[in-house]
């Protein structure tokens, strides 16, 4: 449309406004075929990534070649003026598998160990964990931070299949650890009679069995890690 303005000679029009078209081609996804109309000098946001659907895949971009060669854009990135007056511009939907993120924590362990993308509908293994702790053995994996909470195992470098359910989604799986074991041995130490070995579990506080060797002579006053 224009506006006229009278001049005394002659009269000047000039436009003040017009339309273009932006039409979203799923580019192998499905959905309606969606064509939105756009005024000249407008911020408006770009296609977001519910407009078309495949499984497995979401929309990473928007792109004015099928093939991902020309100029990108992003879902809901704001653009003005991508086309003429009536023209019309198509932007092509780039697809990216789904994937979701695994994030590892040491439980009580140290080290680290960096978050491992996993692809929805792909069953893949775990990566080994690289976690220690002292009198500990590594024992797997779990959903739940605490060993009385009920969640799922897995096992080090475990399969594993779709641990979460959408794109962008992720998941932090606890390390569980096992307490070594180990033995005390009772030494006479010049004294006389037997006494059996004790089992004891790492970081876990047991009572010393009673002293039952005797000496002539002699009262125990206790245990010590070196004879003298």
């Amino acid at each position: 449309t224009g506006i006229g303005r009278y001049t005394g000679v002659k009269v000047a029009t000039f436009e003040i406004g017009w339309h273009y078209y932006i039409y979203y081609d799923p580019n192998g996804g499905e959905g309606e075929p969606h064509t939105e109309i756009m005024s000249n000098g407008n911020l408006i946001g770009l296609g977001s990534t519910d407009i078309y659907k495949m499984e497995g895949f979401h929309i990473a971009s928007w792109n004015t070649k099928a093939d991902g060669t020309g100029t990108d854009y992003l879902p809901d990135q704001m653009v003005s003026d991508l086309a003429g007056p009536n023209e019309m511009i198509t932007v092509y939907a780039q697809w990216n598998g789904d994937t979701y993120t695994v994030r590892f924590n040491a439980n009580g362990g140290t080290g680290s160990m960096a978050p491992q993308t996993m692809a929805l509908g792909t069953a893949a293994a775990l990566n080994a964990n690289v976690f220690t702790r002292t009198g500990y053995s590594f024992a797997g994996w779990s959903t739940q931070e605490f060993e009385d909470e009920p969640g799922t195992d897995y096992a080090d470098k475990a399969e594993v299949l779709d641990l979460c359910k959408w794109n962008g989604e992720s998941i932090m799986l606890y390390a569980r650890w096992k307490a070594h074991t180990y033995t005390i041995k009772f030494n006479a130490n010049g004294g006389t009679g037997t006494m059996a070995e004790k089992k004891m579990t790492y970081s876990k506080f047991a009572v010393l069995t009673a002293n039952a060797f005797t000496r002539k002579g002699y009262t125990f006053t206790g245990w010590n890690t070196r004879a003298d």
